[in-house]
């Protein structure tokens, strides 16, 4: 039996396949265009929202014919995989923020914070536990309604909703559609959209939370910003009530105001404690959410989903200061995820398959792309590259490539399925050695073309974590902060933040042995069991997918080296 599970439409879109209650492939759509989290082709999403059009007004110009188009590669990536057609397909289950005719006739359609529920519990070891699912909004009722927070419980196959926050849009539907001035998200008691705004009008651009989070470690407690807390009222009964949009006047102004008289130094650090105030305050909200759910769902476990469970500070501090005792969250937290949730939706609460991870208790893989091993497109790539090959395999291949990472050389990587979700988890990384400093700015002055404040992650043989962080967990999706031990400082800088964390990445011999085989020669060299990890992709664009697309990147980015499936490449 296959099912099929399709998510959102209006960003991060995905494609899962499942056979029986096996995850056979899944792809995000964004890896197959180039255009990062699939938004509009020619222009920036938020960019047209400020000229006073809303995501809607944009969708609705945004031809039918061209989204089935995309669709129709997502769907055919996985089919080709699986060796089946369409025609194959038992179930397909959708999960959209609004009704849209590109779905295969006959979907099911099911809530978008019930996949998310879906996406990140069925995956999880656990038999029973406590579900939060925290994003921007969900389906737009016609009044301008939404969920934006969900509670719910897991029990072996069933979850079952308990509660939700609703926020409402200044506007209905019909107002919006009618051309409705929308020039920012004012959409209420909304966890996403307090902190997506506030990225937006720190420059971070459309989905750049992951920036703020990061500026916010260079930020201090400001009392100019004292007042952003009046806009946020604790209810009891675990309600939230968010004023977004007095946060984003009152952010806009104060903003305003300092960039006349501030200079571009002193302009940072008062973006830094914007940030900082703004993941302070959400930091309080979830860990506000998660005492209530604890009351109405108590247990020692807690699934955690939607795109705000993608903010690694905050999902460590629920360790740290709530009664669970174990979190999970899926590598593909945000609208990425929706489609393997809409597909374990299909398998285990339509179909009542049983949950396949409870047995066998492994690991979630992430790595759910196709494999390019031994195809023609591989090989055709390898060709163009063949000058730079070292006759080198298994054993003595990783040894080399250890040594070269140790001698400062950069490593594009390569290597079997592509991993879903925003992280590089080891199939599609960039590798550099992580002992010195200057490392982190060489990355990202040279070869990401990005922020001088962003850090990068520490990927670590999972037994040998606890050398280097305190009190860490398995981390294997790169979603937990981590406070660095005083030795990490002086032998892993380049992985440290500027307040002293980091978000870990711990290597699971079982679900990643190349990568893990790597660092253990990587390891056994220079008595370091860590890499530095980061994305490998082009500036601007989603990591890479395919051979054709490493070698790309191997040839105009100033890579030292690429590994690309079982061969490894010296300029």
């Amino acid at each position: 039996m296959y099912t099929l599970g399709i998510g959102d439409v209006t960003h991060d879109t995905s494609v899962c396949l499942m056979r029986d209650n096996e995850i056979l492939v899944g792809i995000e759509l964004e890896r197959l265009t180039k255009i990062k989290h699939n938004l509009d082709l020619n222009s920036n999403l938020y960019s047209i929202i400020e000229q006073g059009n809303h995501v809607r007004d944009v969708l609705k110009n945004w031809s039918v014919g061209y989204r089935e188009n995309q669709f129709k590669r997502a769907i055919d990536y996985c089919l080709e995989y699986a060796n089946i057609s369409i025609k194959d397909i038992s179930t397909t289950v959708v999960s959209t923020l609004y009704k849209d005719p590109v779905y295969p006739e006959k979907s099911i359609l099911i809530g978008h914070h019930l996949a998310h529920s879906a996406s990140t519990y069925y995956p999880s070891h656990f038999s029973e536990a406590a579900i939060l699912v925290i994003d921007g909004y969900g389906y737009l009722n016609k009044d301008g309604s939404s969920t934006s927070t969900l509670f719910a419980q897991g029990y072996n196959n069933i979850i079952h909703v308990l509660e939700t926050i609703i926020g409402h849009h200044d506007h209905t539907i019909e107002e919006l559609e009618q051309g409705v001035n929308d020039s920012h998200m004012v959409f209420t008691n909304s966890l996403g959209v307090f902190y997506q705004n506030v990225s937006m009008l720190l420059g971070m651009g459309y989905y750049g939370e992951g920036k703020t989070m990061g500026l916010a470690s260079y930020g201090q407690s400001n009392p100019k910003l004292n007042k952003l807390r009046d806009y946020v009222s604790f209810l009891n009964g675990g309600k939230l009530e968010i004023d977004n949009r007095g946060i984003f006047l009152l952010i806009k102004d104060l903003l305003e105001r300092a960039q006349s008289h501030l200079t571009e130094s002193q302009l940072f650090y008062y973006k830094a404690d914007i940030a900082y105030a703004h993941q302070k305050l959400l930091e309080e909200m979830i860990l506000y959410l998660c005492h209530y759910l604890y009351k109405i769902a108590p247990s020692e476990n807690l699934c955690l989903a939607g795109g705000v469970a993608l903010n690694s500070v905050a999902s460590y501090k629920i360790l740290q200061h709530t009664p669970f005792k174990n979190i999970f969250i899926q590598p593909a937290a945000g609208d990425a995820g929706i489609s393997i949730g809409s597909a374990l939706y299909g398998v285990h609460t339509i179909n009542s398959l049983p949950r396949l991870r409870l047995s066998t208790k492994k690991l979630f893989s992430p790595f759910l792309g196709k494999n390019y091993k031994d195809t023609k497109i591989l090989e055709i790539q390898k060709n163009k590259i063949e000058e730079y090959r070292l006759n080198l395999k298994g054993q003595e291949l990783y040894a080399e490539m250890a040594k070269q990472i140790s001698n400062k050389k950069i490593i594009g990587w390569f290597n079997g399925r592509s991993e879903i979700g925003p992280r590089s988890l080891g199939a599609r990384s960039i590798l550099a050695d992580p002992r010195e400093k200057w490392m982190k700015d060489v990355l990202n002055e040279k070869i990401k073309h990005r922020e001088n404040f962003r850090p990068f992650a520490p990927a670590i043989l999972e037994e040998e974590v606890t050398r280097y962080f305190e009190n860490m967990r398995v981390s294997p999706y790169m979603l937990l902060i981590a406070d660095a031990k005083e030795n990490a400082q002086d032998e892993i800088p380049a992985v440290i933040h500027i307040d002293n964390t980091a978000r870990v990445q711990t290597v699971n011999a079982e679900i990643n042995p190349d990568f893990y085989q790597l660092i253990n020669e990587f390891y056994r060299l220079t008595n370091v069991p860590v890499l530095l990890n980061t994305s490998f992709n082009l500036t601007g664009k989603p990591i890479i997918e395919t051979p054709e697309d490493a070698v790309n990147c191997f040839l105009t980015m100033p890579l030292d080296g690429l590994y690309l499936d079982g061969d490894f490449y010296l300029k």
